[in-house]
């Protein structure tokens, strides 16, 4: 891969960590992966609020439980993501390695 100044180095996949360019790709640095999963989270919290809210007022609202579950999910995958990248760069630092170019070719 390249790194940020040019240069091809050879990393271990572990060093890698988070590349978010390429296509498909709409969250592009590890600060918006943090905003996402705090989004994702609030969204959760609200939904997991919202069922025994409408509960209590006789009208169930059952898709919260599937809405909540798949945002459960995005949380975790980006805090997921999240910390692969916060390992990746230790290692990189106890190799000395430079940080991989955006965009690997």
């Amino acid at each position: 891969m390249r790194t940020v100044d040019g240069e091809l180095t050879l990393y271990r996949p572990e060093e890698v960590g988070f590349v978010g360019g390429g296509s498909g790709v709409m969250v592009r640095t590890v600060g918006g992966l943090r905003v996402l999963a705090v989004v994702f989270t609030a969204f959760t919290v609200v939904l997991a609020l919202t069922l025994p809210i409408s509960w209590a007022q006789g009208r169930p609202f059952w898709g919260a439980i599937p809405l909540a579950l798949v945002s459960a999910a995005f949380t975790w995958y980006a805090v997921a993501i999240i910390h692969k990248e916060k390992r990746a760069v230790e290692l990189r630092r106890q190799r000395g390695v430079p940080t991989p170019a955006r965009y690997p070719y």
